[in-house]
Formats: C-alpha cells, structure tokens, sequence
C-alpha cells in the first residue's frame, strides 16, 4: 500500500500522472490492476477513475502488492574509506522532499543497502543534489566530518563535472562535428514564482552570468523507440551532446540549451511539448556522466588535508564515468 497528500504543485493534475510521478519504480500494471479492482482510495472514497483529478489536500491510497514496489538497486561507481559515488536514475529524489512524503530517495537507499559490516559506522551525506528528472553521478560522504570539504572541493571544480544530453535538432549548427568544445555565456534571472529560469544575452535585474561548455557526441535516436520511430519524418534529428558546466546556476543545462535553440529531449519545462510526446521520454534526457580530476583546479588543494587525511586520499585525482540510461 502507498498513501500521500497531493501537494499544490499536484493539484489539478490527473491521478495517474501524480502516481507514476511519485512513484516512477512501480509497474504500470501494478496500478492499473488497483484501479480496475477499485483498490484506490480518494478521501476515503474507493475509485476506478483513471482520468479522476485531484486537488490540493486530496488523501490518495492505492493498494498495490508490495513486490511491485521494491526500491531499485543502488549502483556504486566508486567507493573508498570515505566516499561513495552513487548513479542516481532519473526519477528519484536525492534526498528525501517533505512534499513528496513516503517517495524513495537516493541517500536513504544508500544507507539501506550499502551498509555493511565493513561500514557499519558510515554515516552517509549528500555532498551535491541532481534535479529528480536528472540521473547521473552523487557524491555521498561516509564522514560528516568531511562532507562541507568535499562539497567545497566539487564547487572549486576538482573535477570538471559532464553531463551527456539528447537534444531536439542537429547541434552541429553551433558546434564543430569533430567534437570540440565551444563555450557559451549568457544571463539567467531565476523566477521563484514560477519555478523557472529565464536566459538572455544582456544583463537584466537580478540576473547572473552563466558559462556552458558544450561539444557534439553525434547524432542519436531515441532510447527504447523502434527504428521506424527514430527515422519517421515527424520526429525531428535528435543530437548527443556533452555540457560541462563552468557555472552551476539552477536549471542552467535545461535554459541554456533551449535558449541556444537545442532543448533537452523529453524537459517538459524548457523543451518542445510535441517532440516529447514523439519521442515517449518520461524524463529530461540529461545525466551526469563524467567527473575528471582538473589538475589546474586542485593545485589550490595541494598539500591540503580533510580531518587529517590529504585530499588526494579522499578524492582520486581519476576520472569516474556512468553511461547514460534514458527513460
């Protein structure tokens, strides 16, 4: 059985897109299966409506087999005396959200399945964030003692963070096809109101600088979709693309690419509506793939020590790599 709240965000929406937003890990079938033996409750009232809307404030209870809601498998990239790198799929929080109660989080799936016996005193800390939608790389503490270092240290750019992307079109009209990088610079004015970023070329009230490095991978289908899907005349060319970000600014990748007329494939707030639909992504095709130790950006690190042990020991001067798994 799952039950929550539906929040403000929620309000308004059908209730099958909010439990398939809250809980993207439990089949399809497990749910419809629920609803057509009217096993789903709103306030208290049995239901069998896949198109019910709900509000604001609505109680939600779907009586779904607990096996259909097994936690998905934590994937380690690296792991040492003290830190974790962590994949994050898309769709899960990174860390538990108090408008989204009962949803999984990464770093509470971390301490469930990576403690051991070997670390049975790791006391595991987020030392970043990813967006829900967004999967990729989290570097995770096993110290508290040290995670405010390492979260300076990923700020300093110790590593160039970078993220594959698909995006809508062929990114070779602003980048070269041999792969090289190009960096862009622009503004971003965040909208709280709205939940949204707003990029421009000139300087405006409460805007920022943003720098995005960006190379062409190649031209690419859609993950999953059929080949007569991928080559039909509707859905236009899609592009792989790395970003890396020289600036970390909220939604910077998602404003900055479709600001630069290429967004992200399946970003339901900064990209294109119909191509999504096209293309069937149930989230923004952006992941965080790449960390390579920058040795220009840790020399101010050298000779430096975390708690008494050389950042070096804590942080590999290496680079770690996740391939991207879209959905």
């Amino acid at each position: 059985m799952v039950k929550f709240t539906v929040n403000d965000k929620e309000g308004g929406k059908r209730l099958k897109s909010v439990f398939f937003e809250r809980y993207p890990n439990i089949p399809s079938g497990a749910f419809f299966r629920a609803l057509r033996n009217r096993d789903v409750k709103i306030n208290g009232t049995r239901t069998g409506d896949v198109a019910a809307i709900l509000e604001a404030g609505d109680e939600v209870t779907v009586y779904v087999d607990a096996r259909a809601a097994e936690e998905p498998e934590v994937r380690t990239v690296f792991e040492n005396e003290y830190i974790v790198i962590a994949e994050k799929p898309q769709g899960l929080l990174s860390e538990p959200d108090a408008n989204r109660p009962g949803e999984a989080s990464l770093i509470e799936l971390v301490r469930a399945q990576i403690t051991n016996a070997e670390n049975s005193e790791a006391q595991y800390e987020l030392c970043h964030r990813l967006d829900r939608n967004t999967g990729g790389m989290i570097f995770i503490s096993k110290k508290p003692g040290i995670t405010a270092a390492v979260k300076e240290a990923l700020n300093a750019r110790y590593y160039k963070k970078i993220y594959t992307a698909l995006v809508i079109g062929d990114a070779r009209g602003i980048l070269p096809p041999d792969g090289g990088w190009v960096f862009f610079k622009a503004q971003l004015r965040k909208d709280d109101s709205s939940s949204r970023v707003f990029v421009s070329e000139r300087p405006s009230a409460g805007s920022r600088e943003i720098i995005t490095g960006l190379r062409f991978a190649g031209l690419s289908g859609i993950p999953g979709a059929s080949r007569a899907d991928n080559t039909r005349a509707a859905l236009p060319l899609i592009s792989r693309v790395e970003a890396m970000l020289v600036t970390g600014r909220t939604h910077q990748l998602r404003a900055h690419l479709a600001f630069l007329g290429y967004p992200i494939a399946g970003d339901g707030k900064y990209g294109s509506e119909a191509v999504n639909r096209l293309a069937g992504l149930k989230y923004q095709a952006l992941w965080a793939s790449r960390y390579e130790f920058d040795p220009d950006a840790a020399a101010v690190f050298a000779g430096k020590t975390i708690a008494g042990v050389p950042v070096a020991s804590i942080l590999p001067e290496t680079v770690f790599e996740s391939e991207p798994r879209f959905k």
